[in-house]
């Protein structure tokens, strides 16, 4: 990935980068794949949420229903590739923009390679091109849907936890707790980790700022989420970080000898 002037270059570096009738498609299904990330995500909050809060709804999710809850994803998967392939395919005006950064930052041919390109504005004629922004208001809109159903979502889940908290036993509420923990952190770990890195290298290059390779960071950041996700509950949970640590035996071992001690003492 590279941002120059108005524009945002999405390139592959694949062993198909030469080979466009492969490599653009391939290209552009890995743009629609954060598309279809960002929504399944949402849609993960949103049955969270029906468990917690509307536990008498769950059928939404029972049988063939299911399937249904994936039309979402599926709808958005396939209009974020199409709403990146036919606006930012290679064309003249692209290879010729892209042609030096793309030969001294990935050694690769401009005319020959496979890549996309969100070009807001012309950079000879010095004219937006709508098609170009309109793009970017649909890929904006949908990350903003869908941050809102994972912040309602969200909110409304840890709030009826917290409601619930004081009918439970000391046990119940300390596990309550860690629940409450684990769930507002993976509730703001992909704002920092998907949505701002983004949202700012879709954005900032409207404005004509240039971020450069730097760009390339981006995909890092989202490499992240899948990684720090599960590991925040396993951490944050007692159970979990006790069976990773080795501690659960050891809980175990005590709990026996405890047992031992008490029998013979009232032998």
């Amino acid at each position: 990935m590279f941002s120059k002037g108005r524009s945002l270059c999405v390139c592959s570096n694949g062993p198909l980068r030469s080979y466009r009738s492969i490599g653009v498609p391939l290209t552009t299904i890995y743009c629609g794949s954060f598309g279809l990330c960002i929504s399944l995500l949402a849609l993960h909050f949103f049955y969270r949420y029906i468990a917690v809060c509307k536990p008498d709804k769950m059928y939404y999710f029972d049988g063939k229903r299911i399937l249904l809850t994936f039309l979402p994803p599926s709808i958005i998967f396939i209009t974020w590739s199409l709403t990146t392939y036919y606006p930012m395919m290679p064309d003249a005006m692209r290879e010729e923009h892209y042609y030096d950064v793309l030969m001294e930052n990935f050694h690769t041919n401009a005319y020959e390679a496979s890549f996309l390109v969100m070009m807001y504005k012309s950079p000879k004629a010095d004219q937006w091109i709508i098609s170009q922004l309109l793009a970017c208001g649909y890929m904006c809109s949908v990350m903003s849907s869908c941050f809102s159903v994972i912040l309602f979502c969200g909110w409304n889940s840890l709030k009826q936890m917290k409601n619930c908290a004081s009918h439970m036993s000391s046990r119940t509420r300390e596990l309550n707790r860690q629940l409450f923990v684990t769930l507002g952190i993976q509730t703001l770990l992909p704002v920092i980790t998907m949505y701002l890195p983004v949202g700012l290298i879709i954005v900032l290059p409207i404005f004509g700022i240039e971020v450069g390779v730097a760009a390339n960071k981006t995909a890092a950041f989202l490499g992240l989420y899948p990684a720090l996700d599960p590991l925040i509950a396993m951490l944050l949970i007692k159970d979990f970080r006790n069976v990773i640590f080795c501690k659960a035996k050891a809980v175990g071992v005590q709990s026996v000898v405890s047992n031992t001690s008490k029998n013979g003492t009232n032998q």
